[in-house]
């Protein structure tokens, strides 16, 4: 054994092993970068249980489901089965000529050329096609108040 060796049990896998790097008063923890690599992720896996911001309690959690759109945007239709289908006869009714959609908001008179930035609001769901032609801001403002 070296006399600048010191024998040290690593923390994370409790083996022994010889610290022969020359330190002035720091002793290695670990056997090896892999332990020290997993000691940290222990550790970092730890702090975040701990701190509050944990699942639901995180502002950006999307009920267990992250960058696959497609499964939540199904599953948020599964949820609404009502709202889908007045969604889609409206849209239906739309393209085929039935129920014409206009160019102006009915509650703040928003004018545009672009029929894309009016939106069809329902207060009932079970009449698809009795829907209000409001703007996007007033359709924001209308679902924050419900």
């Amino acid at each position: 054994m070296n006399n600048k060796s010191k024998t040290v049990t690593c923390i994370y896998c409790r083996k022994e092993f010889e610290d022969k790097k020359n330190r002035k008063d720091r002793i290695r923890k670990c056997c090896s970068q892999l332990c020290a690599r997993r000691l940290n992720l222990k550790s970092w896996n730890e702090s975040i249980l701990k701190t509050e911001q944990v699942g639901n309690k995180n502002p950006n959690w999307k009920c267990g489901i992250s960058k696959d759109t497609y499964h939540y945007q199904k599953i948020a239709r599964l949820r609404r089965p009502l709202h889908e289908k007045a969604m889609k006869k409206l849209h239906n009714a739309v393209k085929s000529g039935t129920k014409d959609k206009p160019n102006n908001c009915t509650l703040c008179d928003f004018k545009t050329d672009d029929k894309r930035m009016i939106h069809g609001h329902h207060e009932d769901y079970s009449k698809p096609l009795d829907v209000i032609w409001v703007c996007r801001k007033c359709h924001n403002k209308i679902h924050r108040k419900m």
